[in-house]
């Protein structure tokens, strides 16, 4: 079970969201892994089901968006039309096992050169599921999840309230320029906080990818209940590699044979 949630808006950026969970072999689960990062200039990529082939799929898809020439950027359309090969490759070469754990991505891009409104980029988010890796590009203004817990109900409905309201990004952008993020970051956390699911942790990190810039940052906070209590939220510590990721399962025991986020 995990969550990531993305979508492009209309104001020059694309966000996404992730949790941090995974799921192990024997049944246990760890808050520890970053599931989003920036892979090129104006692009970065989630991922959601088995751990292994998630890092496999960044690792070529880094590689493979590195041969941009200097000072130059990838079209967002052209890349999410390749795309497709490059993830079927990835996973023609997986193991069974992980396989069976599926691995669907995210890929959030700002246009270097097209705008919607001035001095604002025309963003995009696309979607892709094995085995296919059929691209499903996200319209502009809603917000879209990968993996399991987009089939919690509590969840899905608050992105469907999110998404039918055209003007929801825009609430964000009440509180400063380039802030309408915060109002996906509070639907999400205050959704995931009052409903928890098992396999999805409340903690998130957001990604923001907008021409010239990609920021990712964690859902800490100081919580306040109305007794007066108070409670320091903070990201536990998260591997951010594969190589990360199997040291800091094998210090607390478990294997990573089949981890699944």
């Amino acid at each position: 079970m995990t969550w990531v949630v993305g979508g492009a808006s209309t104001l020059g950026y694309a966000v996404g969201m992730s949790d941090i969970c995974v799921s192990f072999r024997d049944g246990s689960r760890r808050d520890c892994l970053q599931k989003i990062y920036p892979l090129a200039r104006f692009i970065a990529v989630g991922f959601a089901g088995s751990v292994q082939i998630g890092f496999s799929m960044l690792d070529h898809i880094r590689i493979w968006l590195k041969d941009a020439p200097e000072n130059t950027a990838w079209i967002p359309e052209e890349t999410a039309e390749i795309f497709p090969e490059v993830a079927r490759t990835v996973w023609s070469g997986s193991e069974p096992n992980e396989q069976a754990l599926c691995s669907h991505l995210m890929l959030l891009a700002a246009h270097p050169t097209l705008d919607t409104l001035p001095g604002m980029s025309r963003c995009f988010a696309y979607i892709f599921r094995s085995p296919a890796f059929v691209r499903e590009e996200i319209q502009r203004g809603k917000v879209e999840s990968i993996r399991s817990g987009r089939f919690v109900e509590s969840y899905k409905q608050s992105l469907e309230e999110f998404s039918a309201n055209p003007l929801s990004m825009l609430r964000g952008e009440e509180m400063g320029y380039k802030q309408g993020t915060r109002a996906l970051e509070w639907i999400v956390g205050l959704r995931v906080r009052k409903n928890p699911t098992d396999g999805v942790s409340p903690h998130f990190h957001t990604c923001r990818v907008e021409r010239g810039n990609i920021q990712v940052w964690p859902n800490d906070e100081k919580i306040y209940y109305p007794n007066g209590d108070t409670l320091d939220f903070v990201m536990p510590a998260v591997a951010h590699s594969y190589p990360e990721f199997l040291a800091m399962v094998a210090s607390g025991g478990r294997s990573a044979e089949c981890a699944v986020c």
